[in-house]
């Protein structure tokens, strides 16, 4: 762990040192070299914990967190340039500080073995995240997200908290593994449901669940690309390993607590894929899609079974690369229009023919389709209870995402294709300048679609 973790913390230092010609080559570079290293984890052992210390330890269900969280940095740099170009040599820096103090952060909080250490760094990440939120979003409904962030991270954690002093109190421990041997002191059934409810609330809210999830679009929406990238990749992971880790320790879930979580979840993800369809914000759109994804992997975790787990990991992995990548495409598109309004960046393919057939692999990824990440994680996470039936075909099992995604595709790609790109968005209309309009065949004149913008959003 100290490989990683030592050159990590320098990475301060090449930040502030760095001249400022070489600022961004020296962070890529140090940032890269240690995302290379950390392949390792990945290496298959005998033993089922791997470097383990007294504090931490790396094991199957940490291995692909921690890779994932060594290679976003880079990115989160990379795709933050464009972003920074106007901002002072000293704010670069300060940026980049932020982004590397996230990463050891993240790094103890997926590898901790001690329940207190793992609760520290998991409130911890909330203070880079804040600041790239409310000191790099572009517009004055930051500090509302910020707000919302802050207080429903805080709120949901302050139980989280006071049972883990319980546990401490009644067994001496704190220790993942001692607690694992240890037998549970509670007696009440009513104790035991108040334990178990506090342990998963703070997960649920950092997922998130649905009906918890409303700072997650806010902040989405809010934040830097850097910010939307560590967000979806990596912040809302936090949430679905506490409740992998934590639901071993307490045994199977009762009734009371199993059910509603795992029906809210499923309910949850429906909803939110078809909130999907009504949003006009590229960002917004992807925030949502988020929220479904990350129900299936809660009620996977709830489950409690090895292909649930299994099925769990893929799918949090496969969306962690997958929705940094459209958060990076949906930045690509507003620094082309200045606007995020899907209405309004209809028209990119001619000038930007790469663009449809990457949005188009990408959304493809993040849905349950064929031959793709979550679509081999569909299968395992489905227990076989006969053995003589040959598993059935992705078109013989439901899939009631590719319903709710077809409407959107229908909708993207031939807005995609059938305009031209809006080059000078406040030109007003001439008969010399209709070749390049992009509303000439539209059934609304831009005053009229200017005044129906501004009732909708005001």
């Amino acid at each position: 762990m100290l490989k990683i973790l030592l050159p990590t913390i320098m990475l301060l230092p090449t930040a502030l040192l760095s001249p400022q010609k070489f600022l961004w080559t020296n962070t890529t570079t140090h940032s890269l070299l240690i995302a290379t290293i950390s392949l390792h984890w990945l290496l298959p052992t005998y033993y089922p914990h791997k470097n383990l210390t007294q504090w931490t330890c790396t094991d199957q269900i940490s291995s692909p967190l921690l890779v994932l969280t060594c290679w976003l940095l880079p990115l989160m740099i990379l795709a933050s340039q464009s972003h920074l170009q106007p901002e002072p040599p000293a704010r670069k820096r300060i940026f980049i500080t932020t982004l590397v103090t996230v990463q050891p952060l993240l790094l103890l909080a997926f590898s901790a073995t001690e329940l207190m250490l793992f609760y520290i760094t998991f409130e911890a990440t909330l203070i880079p995240t804040l600041i790239l939120i409310t000191r790099w979003g572009s517009q004055p409904e930051r500090l509302s997200a910020g707000i919302y962030l802050l207080f429903y991270t805080l709120i949901s954690s302050l139980p989280l908290l006071v049972t883990i002093l319980y546990l401490h109190t009644h067994i001496g421990t704190l220790h993942l593994t001692m607690l694992k041997l240890s037998h549970s002191p509670l007696t009440n059934s009513w104790t035991d449901f108040l334990l178990s409810l506090a342990l998963l609330m703070a997960f649920m809210v950092k997922a998130p669940l649905y009906g918890l999830h409303l700072w997650l679009p806010k902040a989405h929406v809010e934040a830097p690309i850097a910010g939307s990238m560590l967000l979806a990749a990596l912040l809302l992971k936090l949430g679905g390993y506490g409740i992998m880790r934590l639901t071993l320790l307490i045994g199977p879930l009762s009734t009371h607590l199993h059910y509603p979580f795992l029906t809210l979840a499923l309910w949850g993800a429906l909803m939110t894929s078809s909130i999907c369809l009504r949003q006009t914000d590229l960002k917004s759109l992807i925030a949502y899609s988020s929220v479904s994804h990350m129900g299936l992997v809660i009620a996977a975790g709830i489950i409690q079974t090895h292909w649930s787990f299994s099925g769990a990991m893929l799918l949090m992995i496969s969306h962690g690369l997958t929705s940094s990548m459209l958060f990076c495409l949906a930045n690509t598109t507003y620094e082309r229009t200045h606007s995020r309004i899907l209405l309004l960046t209809r028209g990119l393919h001619p000038s930007y023919p790469s663009y449809l057939p990457d949005d188009y692999q990408l959304t493809s990824q993040t849905q349950p389709y064929h031959q793709l990440p979550t679509q081999w994680q569909s299968q395992p996470s489905q227990p076989r209870y006969s053995t003589d039936l040959p598993p059935p075909s992705s078109s013989q099992e439901p899939q009631p995402y590719w319903l709710l995604h077809t409407p959107y595709s229908c909708y993207s790609q031939p807005s995609e294709e059938h305009y031209q790109p809006m080059s000078h968005p406040y030109k007003t209309q001439t008969h010399e300048n209709t070749s390049w309009w992009p509303f000439t065949s539209f059934p609304y004149s831009f005053s009229s679609l200017n005044q129906k913008l501004s009732q909708e959003y005001p």
